[in-house]
């Protein structure tokens, strides 16, 4: 799915399964997707999957990690688990994924949260958490 789309020496960092969506004043009423999220070195990248097998159809989003910015929502619970992360593109339309609070779901949220962190050398600690 993700070999042939890579640039020479991008290597993958973490892939997983994600609920997207477009932000709005409704986040109960707007419409979800189930989609497969890939994390490289270099770009976030969203693949769109077939309703019945789940299996990836079509690419929707590669953005550079330096186009982006990721908001994350505050961890709810002891666990702190991020489930809701927003990324703003500088091209484009805003996203909001929800996670799950499996392992592979978390390491991608936190790998992402961190390479954006990265990218734009904001700190994680003076990330402000919206209550």
């Amino acid at each position: 799915m993700v070999n042939p789309r890579l640039e020479p020496g991008e290597a993958v960092d973490a892939i997983a399964a994600v609920w997207s969506a477009r932000p709005s004043r409704h986040p109960k009423l707007s419409a979800r997707f189930r989609d497969h999220a890939v994390l490289t070195d270099r770009r976030l990248m969203v693949w769109e999957c077939r309703w019945l097998t789940r299996r990836p159809r079509r690419r929707v989003l590669a953005d550079r990690l330096d186009a982006i910015v990721v908001t994350p929502a505050a961890p709810r619970g002891s666990d702190d688990a991020i489930t809701h992360l927003r990324v703003d593109h500088t091209n484009g339309r805003s996203v909001v994924f929800d996670f799950g609070r499996d392992a592979e779901s978390q390491r991608f949220a936190r790998a992402l949260v961190s390479r954006t962190a990265e990218e734009s050398s904001t700190p994680l600690g003076d990330i402000a958490w919206p209550s």
